[in-house]
């Protein structure tokens, strides 16, 4: 299943390069590389795959390495069916991104929008977590001609599966995460329920 994950995870980045052969130049809102790896869950990063959307201008070079440049990275957590991996996914910009201002608890640090599964386009940064760790995606939601938006926040409280606690809520266009299931298991929303709960993965 974490495979099947990564490669829709690489389609949906193809899925955002520009439609011509000829590389643009990048808009300060989108980033040049886009990175996609996999965190083993002793903090290693394995590269899976990488995407190259457009150039930057004027000499200034895109940082294309893992961990390079924390001014022009955004770091995004994924979960999988995996207990032992998660997706996570570095986003590198041309320009320096990054706020000076740390975050707040449950504060939104990042907004992105766009028309694929994983939008790339940046929004708003309003905040830095601590240590430039990967952001956890809080609330997904549509607007108009189905464009998709995301918030992502630091990080987001641990489910407590024994008291059968919600870890989503699903709205007519939104979908917002409470808590995050441990691991072995998955937060899941059946087709006649608005709310999620944390599953046991099969094995």
């Amino acid at each position: 299943m974490d495979s099947l994950i990564c490669l829709f995870v690489h389609l949906a980045l193809l899925s955002t390069s520009f439609g011509s052969q000829e590389t643009q130049q990048c808009p300060l809102d989108t980033p040049c590389v886009i990175l996609v790896g996999n965190n083993i869950r002793n903090g290693n990063i394995q590269q899976r795959y990488w995407s190259h959307a457009c150039t930057c201008g004027d000499g200034v070079r895109c940082p294309v390495e893992w961990g390079e440049d924390p001014e022009k990275t955004v770091r995004l957590y994924l979960h999988t069916n995996n207990a032992v991996r998660a997706i996570v996914i570095e986003m590198k910009f041309c320009y320096q991104v990054q706020s000076r201002a740390m975050c707040s608890p449950n504060q939104v640090a990042v907004s992105l929008k766009g028309y694929s599964v994983l939008p790339h386009q940046l929004k708003n940064i309003n905040c830095r977590c601590p240590g430039n760790a990967p952001l956890h995606v809080q609330k997904v939601w549509f607007e108009r001609f189905m464009e998709r938006h995301q918030n992502f926040v630091c990080s987001i409280p641990t489910c407590e599966v024994n008291q059968r606690v919600s870890c989503s809520h699903l709205g007519q266009y939104e979908t917002t995460y409470i808590c995050e299931c441990p691991e072995s298991f998955r937060c899941v929303i059946s087709p006649s329920s608005t709310q999620g709960f944390c599953e046991p993965i099969s094995s």
